[in-house]
């Protein structure tokens, strides 16, 4: 499959799971979970799905649960609403830019601030 295909099928399961997840899907433990990108293997066999979501490690292990739970939903709900002739497999992988931005962000907040570093430091005493 050529890279554009496959570009333009990667974003059309990442708005799909996205959606699905916002509208759909009832369980708890995946609020707030946000997907921040989908790679579609060439024949469409696996997806692995980059998630994200604010929140310690147990809150990362509650979403990883739900969102297993959910696969095989989603995994139907994706081939019949983008029509594809094989729906990939999903596999979730937990993405940490967010938090690692998050904390940047409060790094740079601090400095401006003027207060002390300690780059150690868990954000807002995490």
């Amino acid at each position: 499959m050529d890279p554009i295909t496959r570009g333009r099928i990667n974003s059309m399961v990442q708005e799909c799971l996205a959606e699905l997840l916002d509208r759909d899907v009832r369980d708890p433990r995946v609020d707030g979970v946000t997907i921040t990108g989908v790679e579609v293997a060439g024949d469409l066999a696996i997806a692995k799905v980059h998630y994200s979501i604010l929140g310690g490690a147990e809150k990362q292990r509650i979403a990883a649960r739900g969102l297993q739970q959910a696969a095989a939903y989603l995994r139907r709900e994706v081939g019949h609403r983008l029509r594809l002739r094989t729906s990939p497999e999903l596999r979730f992988h937990f993405d940490a830019s967010l938090e690692t931005g998050e904390r940047i962000d409060t790094l740079l907040r601090k400095l401006h601030d003027g207060e002390a570093l300690d780059p150690t430091a868990a954000p807002d005493g995490e």
